[in-house]
């Protein structure tokens, strides 16, 4: 929930102007700024943020507060393609076949400045609409474990310390190298009824995965760039 809130001020802050609430005092931490904001929020607030901005509509302003709209939902997993004319990457097992972090890094940088840059001109045009915002649902963590799934090729692969070093390039090369302030927002996905096929041998909403990271024969480490 922490994040959501941190996303919430982002917004907030947005407008602008003279200091009027605390949360817009750039002088006082994130910590102090957020209890603020959320202080003020109500409850009904604060799920029609949850529950908007995804793949339903963009999350209400909050007038009172000075808080636009918002779209949070944003693919990023292969370049901001969703959100009009972008420059497409290939899928992420494709991006795994380099085995180099580097380039999987390269490229979520590439998506970020992207998806930042149509951010900007899609706010300045008051669209928020889906696939406008800065919150990326990338990268995919989830291990290959049956070719039979049919969204494999969103992931890194079925070997769990490379699928982790990956990720990790992903995630920087979308979030910046800012000390305070993000790029765009990473959100590693699925922990939940994702990463197999239908029902075999049982449901997807049900059965029990266990990841075993002891049996990897990978010297991937040895073949990373810092």
């Amino acid at each position: 929930m922490s994040s959501l809130y941190t996303l919430i001020l982002f917004i907030a802050l947005t407008r602008g102007g003279s200091i009027d609430y605390p949360f817009r005092d750039i002088t006082l931490s994130w910590d102090e700024r957020v209890d603020d904001l959320v202080s003020r929020l109500t409850l009904d607030e604060i799920v029609d943020q949850i529950a908007y901005g995804g793949r339903v509509t963009h999350a209400p302003a909050i007038q009172r507060l000075g808080i636009k709209p918002y779209g949070w939902g944003v693919e990023c997993l292969r370049g901001d393609v969703e959100a009009g004319p972008a420059t497409s990457f290939p899928q992420a097992i494709g991006l795994a076949a380099s085995f180099s972090d580097k380039v999987v890094f390269q490229v979520a940088r590439a998506t970020a400045l992207e998806v930042r840059a149509k951010n900007n001109n899609y706010t300045a045009h008051g669209d928020y609409g889906q696939h406008t915002g800065i919150s990326c649902w990338s990268p995919v963590i989830n291990i290959m474990r049956d070719p039979r799934w049919g969204r494999n090729q969103e992931t890194y692969g079925e070997d769990p310390y490379m699928s982790g070093i990956l990720s990790k390039a992903f995630v920087r090369g979308l979030q910046g190298d800012h000390p305070r302030y993000v790029l765009t927002n990473a959100g590693c996905k699925h922990y939940a009824v994702y990463a197999g096929p239908e029902n075999i041998p049982e449901s997807r909403f049900k059965f029990n995965a266990v990841v075993n990271n002891l049996g990897s024969n990978w010297s991937f480490h040895k073949k990373c760039t810092p």
